[in-house]
């Protein structure tokens, strides 16, 4: 393993580790490589990637995703560099962090019944639906907050475009299967005068800006009107 100054540093051993993450869940790391002399704790994405995770980054906040799970979390503390919101644990400390029993097994089946409330959780207890679990001990679900809050609804609106390129509707959506390209992610340009619609498939969302901009230069082309 080489520095970013070419330097050659040693690898001493490898093995497995693990993490209390910012929700008190405990993560499990393998293969992690003990560097001699590197002073920080290193993530490597593209191992990650190998995992068939998915690295999502938005608004100084970097996530680790696999499936619909969350598995890590991590913030911007330089320009560059993002820091895990967790901990190491030793060999002991990860013993007693697990210690409780109740309150790790909630929130794997929490997770495991696509976020379920805790009521609904102490019901399923009751009629002993949920595998070794007696008690719902539920620690705060920030995902929950945040994917449950209602959006507010648009206005209603009835003007409708007198002429072509007046008025354009756009959507972006995210495909349930990737397609044979890779794309992930569709998005739409509906022309409000002629209900034409124009669909491009992309790979992710930061390059609906360039598709907009093709769509722009070929109608306005086309139609020697303005958007």
């Amino acid at each position: 393993m080489y520095s970013c100054d070419d330097h050659a540093l040693k690898i001493v051993d490898i093995g497995t580790i693990k993490l209390k993450l910012h929700d008190g869940t405990i993560c499990t790391i393998r293969e992690v490589q003990h560097v001699e002399g590197l002073r920080k704790n290193l993530l490597s994405l593209g191992q990650l990637d190998e995992l068939d995770c998915r690295i999502v980054v938005e608004k100084g906040i970097m996530k680790v995703i696999r499936g619909a799970l969350v598995l890590l979390k991590e913030e911007k503390v330089t320009a560059r560099l993002y820091m895990l919101k967790g901990e190491t644990l030793l060999e002991g400390e990860a013993s007693v962090a697990s210690s409780n029993p109740s309150e790790k097994s909630t929130i794997v089946w929490h997770q495991k019944l696509g976020h379920m409330s805790e009521q609904g959780m102490k019901i399923l207890v009751e009629h002993s639906l949920l595998l070794s679990l007696t008690k719902v001990l539920l620690p705060f679900c920030e995902y929950c907050v945040t994917s449950k809050q209602h959006r507010l609804k648009f206005n209603t609106s009835n003007s409708r475009s007198k002429e072509i390129l007046e008025l354009v509707h756009s959507y972006v959506w995210q495909a349930p299967v990737p397609s044979l390209g890779g794309a992930k992610y569709f998005v739409s340009f509906i022309d409000d005068y002629f209900r034409r619609c124009w669909v491009y498939p992309i790979k992710r969302k930061a390059y609906v800006f360039p598709v907009f901009k093709v769509y722009k230069a070929r109608m306005e082309l086309e139609s020697r009107k303005k958007i």
